[in-house]
């Protein structure tokens, strides 16, 4: 994506971004059919090249609405293009939804719209376009919700720089996009929390003034031509001033449980778990007993990092050997991962290494755990493990290393005795394992590919 190609080049001078950015702006050009005025700077930093049925829905677009226009893409979940395609409404074709902005018009317009296209007559056509209460798109889901076969649009809206965003529920018939539902929130989700098999929608919203956010589920129930809503809410930790993830997980066979990262007044992260149990949300979290046991520094968030359906909550403590060292010199972390049950347990699960700006996790095995140590290598660029005797040495015994590399390097790194653990896209993992007499401090490969995971 062209976006990560200036990210790379994030090290250049401003001349140098300048000619890339124009640069990019002329292949955009080359790539969509499209001139830049059409799409705008944000189409140009994350738009790939259109697809043939997108490039059919972009020029119906115009011809409707006119050239002076910039798409814009949702900053968060899964749906990041301009262009959704689904089916909302029972015709058994796709309609097109399409986010963007008016451009270079008489008249200031700075909100967000909506055009919806189907097709008719095998043509992809214009049939409805509105202006949003928003500046940007957060995110969007299409889905059920309740317990009617009706698909829904859901839309967050957001105004830039600005925590509070606005979601809007949209109903699809007759060439109409009605708005069924709003709602203020600062993070949110449709998913079946408490297990009855229809979706419910899911929020934070953050009162005004000293009043502690409240975690919100709202059920859609269709009888006959109604909607009724139901509202079930459970307060949450009065320190939490914004919201960093929210990740789904089981606490057991039967209950589901949303893992909420919030960032506090002092820029840590804490975790509060909430699930659905006896017809009421439930926040065990809000005893300092459980919430001050999950407090760690910015960037390490919840994640399943095992594949498992269960979320792991990560906190971090410095590594053997680190411990009282000068906090002005590099400390290599810890990362012990802990999970919490229905049974109200929290426990430790993994101890670990985390690369969090290379995405990976290694966990280290129970027989490593106080015995081994990790430096990390800024000329090679890469973490060594060390056997650790009660001091950190220069003399100390290599285990083993973990490197990152693109594809195009991974094969003058094998030459060197490295070896591919894992891939993602065009990155290799490479692990390289120095021999060793003790055999507690040698891994299987089995144990390696167990204990490496990307996220």
């Amino acid at each position: 994506m062209f976006y990560r190609i200036l990210k790379l080049n994030d090290g250049g001078s401003m001349k140098n971004k300048a000619a890339l950015i124009i640069a990019l702006c002329l292949l955009a050009t080359l790539l969509s059919g499209c001139t830049f005025t059409n799409i705008g700077i944000e189409g140009v930093l994350y738009a790939p090249k259109l697809s043939k049925e997108q490039t059919e829905i972009h020029d119906a677009l115009i011809k409707s609405i006119g050239k002076n226009i910039q798409l814009k893409y949702p900053n968060n979940g899964d749906k990041r293009s301009a262009f959704v395609i689904c089916n909302l409404d029972d015709e058994p074709s796709d309609e097109a939804i399409v986010f963007y902005k008016r451009i270079n018009t008489s008249t200031s317009e700075s909100t967000i719209r909506i055009n919806v296209l189907d097709q008719i007559n095998g043509k992809w056509q214009s049939v409805y376009d509105s202006h949003q209460a928003g500046e940007e798109v957060d995110k969007v889901i299409v889905s059920p919700i309740g317990n009617g076969k009706q698909i829904y649009l859901t839309v967050g809206f957001g105004i830039t720089n600005q925590p509070d965003k606005t979601m809007q529920v949209y109903k699809y018939s007759k060439g109409v996009l009605e708005n069924i539902h709003t709602e203020t929130y600062s993070i949110m989700d449709i998913l079946d929390l408490d297990n009855d098999k229809n979706n419910e929608i899911i929020s934070i919203s953050k009162p005004s003034g000293n009043q502690p956010p409240i975690f919100n589920m709202c059920k859609f129930n269709v009888q006959g031509d109604r909607l009724i809503l139901n509202k079930s809410n459970v307060k949450m930790r009065n320190d939490s001033v914004s919201f960093a993830s929210m990740e789904n997980g089981m606490l057991d066979d039967n209950t589901k449980a949303l893992y909420v990262d919030s960032v506090r007044g002092d820029g840590n992260i804490q975790t509060e778990v909430i699930y659905f149990k006896d017809n009421k949300l439930v926040n065990p979290f809000l005893d300092n007993t459980f919430a001050e046991k999950t407090v760690r520094q910015a960037g390490y968030l919840s994640k399943d990092i095992d594949d498992d359906g269960n979320i792991e909550i990560p906190t971090v403590t410095p590594f053997t050997g680190y411990i009282g060292a000068d906090p002005l010199k590099e400390i290599v972390y810890n990362t012990v991962w802990k999970t919490f049950d229905i049974k109200g347990t929290l426990s430790i699960k993994y101890n670990s290494y985390y690369n969090i700006n290379k995405s990976y996790v290694f966990v280290i095995l129970d027989r490593w755990v106080g015995k081994v140590t990790i430096k990390t290598d800024t000329v090679s660029d890469e973490i060594i493990f060390y056997k650790y005797d009660g001091e950190m040495k220069d003399d100390m015994t290599e285990l083993m290393r973990i490197k990152v590399s693109t594809r195009q390097k991974t094969s003058e790194f094998i030459s060197e005795g490295y070896y591919v653990i894992k891939s993602q896209g065009q990155l290799d993992y490479l692990i390289k394992q120095v021999n060793s007499k003790d055999k507690d401090f040698l891994m299987t490969d089995s144990e390696i590919n167990d204990c490496f995971h990307i996220l």
